[in-house]
């Protein structure tokens, strides 16, 4: 599904019943900044590379250069961090 204040092109959000997964992406080829806030669903999310995490209801800005990706794990509130 989109995520709300992304592009389509830059950004999908894939639910499961208790976790999801974030894509953003930048299929371009200069710098872009994506602003974007995590559904408040979710307690927090994880970034797949790095570690770097973000929280529902807050909004982030990222920076991703041409042909880069980030990929955040979201877990739903209601599940405490168990696996998928």
């Amino acid at each position: 599904e989109p995520v709300k204040g992304v592009n389509e092109a830059n950004g999908q959000l894939f639910r499961g019943e208790k976790h999801a997964l974030l894509f953003l992406m930048n299929p371009g080829t200069q710098e872009i900044s994506l602003t974007f806030e995590l559904p408040k669903e979710f307690n927090e999310g994880r970034e797949f590379y790095n570690g770097t995490t973000i929280k529902a209801g807050e909004r982030t800005t990222l920076k991703l250069p041409p042909g880069e990706a980030a990929v955040y794990r979201l877990t739903r509130a209601e599940n405490k961090g168990g696996r998928p």
